[in-house]
């Protein structure tokens, strides 16, 4: 869980660093508080398992010149915490540690991980991951003896994101929150939204009102307490006031306030349980996984979505070429390629061999007859044949229909609106490497599909063999067929040749096949050669090369925009989650 919850959050930091939507950023900023959150809960538990008579850690927060500093140095007895009128003084969480030994603070680097520890009173940069802690050795009979008082930067600065994610592993590493409010401070929307954030973890938490006048003090805590209903089902451990005093606040100026407060806090850290502990910091994950899911999900969907657009849009190119090409009467000619091979099997050889050297006189149709049949056989196929060209028109539709659908995609997915924009470039920046590799896969097709021709060719030979009369008959048509075409061309010089060598020899041989039995296997071979060319065009240029192609190109993209958290690991959280005895494996 600490795993994935840690990945999940390095997805959100990358993605919201690079987010270009204001708003949008904002949404993903207010989530990662929240894994920071989940994170160090589940990391204060891992490593907090093992350890006991730990000294117990009280968390100071509040807004900014609320006087958390001051309160620090209150709870010490001691200055140790830098002070300063000026707001965003403390910018990186420091811890107090009364009467600990060092190799008790030890595991904090871990807790602490991605942090530089420093020296307390280094005030550091804003933008610096640190924190500090130093041991303090004072009266063993302090109040809050054998503990931890860490101070923490403001959260409402303008400043305050650079620091957040180290006030909010304060604030989780804390058994006890002491919450300081002045009467400027106290109804900030902020501290609300951070007491609001906390309330899952039900961590007890003790409020100081700080710079309170005695006359004002009873309608700011019933107001403080109205606001708390309104964001929390539970209840603060107590809530007390320091009253203003212009010289400052001092250990004897506020003595009896001081010391109700010590009582508070011992009492709220009594409150402590591990297995309480557990259990609410899984209620916190259960609370907002679904919202951290939110935009992975969506990816895998936008993924899928891409994935559904490349087959739909394939599968409208095939059902064009079907139609303008395997379907029409005057475009398909790979059956008639079949049936010039059959032309060519039936030649008398001696027939054949006499009138070799007539042929040759004749014009371009009747050479193109034999160009059909016999260079098929060698698989020398015309590259700018019509099926090449058509494939060609088909290509083009095809992206043309899938980039328009990208646009479109990018203004009714505004969430998602700048992947969608990236696909479109990326699909313009590849298509000209896909064009070549689809021209030369066309050829490659052409190449080997010449088989097929080749073997329905031999069929129709094989069957007819089956019918010698038949066979005969066809044998003797085309020897006519040839002594016509021939006489006509040498009396005309082979002007419209093509019409009577092409034609009358095709439909001699079709007009005696499509009577009985071998009417119906040539149509059955002819459905099974279309059949057959068209799930290899499927198979070879669409499915094995278009989307092939192009089903991994949101990878080609920046992955700065992109969370990248597989959807198996998705599932297996969610299943995990979803089973009630979880929370018992889960530490």
């Amino acid at each position: 869980m600490l795993e994935f919850i840690q990945q999940l959050k390095s997805s959100y930091e990358r993605v919201a660093l690079h987010c270009k939507d204001a708003d949008l950023r904002q949404t993903l900023e207010l989530r990662l508080a929240s894994l920071h959150i989940a994170e160090a809960a589940l990391q204060k538990l891992v490593l907090c398992s093992k350890l006991k008579n730990a000294p117990v850690h009280f968390s100071i927060l509040g807004p900014t010149q609320a006087g958390k500093s001051t309160t620090v140095n209150l709870l010490l007895q001691k200055n140790q915490a830098g002070v300063s009128p000026l707001a965003g003084y403390t910018v990186h969480p420091q811890g107090f540690g009364l009467n600990v030994a060092e190799q008790e603070l030890d595991w904090l680097q871990s807790y602490f991980e991605g942090f530089a520890r420093s020296d307390s009173g280094i005030r550091g940069e804003p933008g610096d991951k640190s924190y500090a802690v130093s041991c303090i050795q004072t009266d063993s009979d302090h109040p809050l003896n054998h503990s931890v008082i860490w101070d923490t930067p403001d959260f409402d600065s303008l400043g305050a994101a650079l620091y957040q994610e180290g006030v909010l592993k304060t604030a989780v590493l804390g058994e006890v929150i002491l919450l300081v409010l002045s009467k400027d401070k106290y109804a900030d929307q902020s501290v609300w939204d951070i007491l609001r954030l906390l309330e899952p973890l039900a961590c007890p938490t003790v409020i100081c009102l700080n710079k309170i006048s005695p006359e004002a003090e009873e309608v700011l805590v019933r107001s403080l307490q109205s606001k708390w209903r309104d964001v929390r089902n539970d209840q603060p451990q107590a809530i007390l006031t320091f009253p203003y005093i212009k010289t400052g606040l001092t250990t004897e100026n506020v003595k009896t306030e001081l010391s109700s407060l010590y009582k508070a806090l011992q009492k709220a850290a009594t409150k402590r349980d591990v297995k309480k502990q557990q259990k609410n910091t899984l209620g916190f994950i259960r609370t907002h996984m679904d919202a951290w899911l939110e935009p992975v999900i969506a990816e895998h969907q936008a993924r899928e979505h891409w994935q559904q657009l490349l087959h739909e849009k394939a599968d409208e190119a095939l059902l064009i070429y079907h139609r303008d090409y395997l379907n029409h009467p005057q475009h398909y000619e790979t059956f008639n390629k079949a049936l010039a091979e059959l032309l060519t099997l039936l030649e008398l050889p001696g027939v054949a061999k006499a009138l070799a050297g007539l042929r040759k006189i004749v014009t371009w149709p009747m050479r193109q007859l034999f160009r059909i049949g016999k260079h098929s056989l060698s698989g020398n196929e015309d590259v700018d044949s019509l099926e090449t060209r058509i494939l060609g028109q088909v290509s083009d539709h095809f992206f043309i229909q899938l980039g328009e659908s990208l646009l479109q995609q990018a203004e009714q997915d505004p969430q998602h609106a700048e992947w969608w924009r990236n696909l479109s470039q990326q699909l313009r920046q590849n298509r000209e490497q896909v064009d070549i590799r689809f021209s030369q896969a066309v050829r490659d097709y052409h190449t080997s599909f010449q088989e097929d021709i080749h073997r329905t060719a031999y069929n129709l030979y094989n069957k007819l063999q089956e019918h010698p009369a038949t066979l005969n008959s066809l044998r003797t048509t085309r020897v006519a067929t040839d002594a016509a075409a021939l006489a006509l061309a040498l009396h005309t010089g082979g002007i419209g040749v093509q019409d009577f060598v092409i034609a009358p020899a095709v439909l001699s041989i079709t007009s005696m096949m499509t009577e009985g039995a071998l009417g119906r296997h040539m149509s059955s071979l002819a459905n099974k050669l279309k059949k057959t060319q068209r799930e290899t065009v499927k198979e070879s240029l669409f499915d094995g090369l278009l989307i092939a192609q192009l089903l991994d190109l949101p990878d080609q993209q920046s992955q700065d925009n992109q969370f990248n958290i597989s959807a198996d690991a998705v599932k297996n959280i969610q299943n995990k989650l979803g089973n009630s005895r979880y929370g018992l494996q889960l530490f």
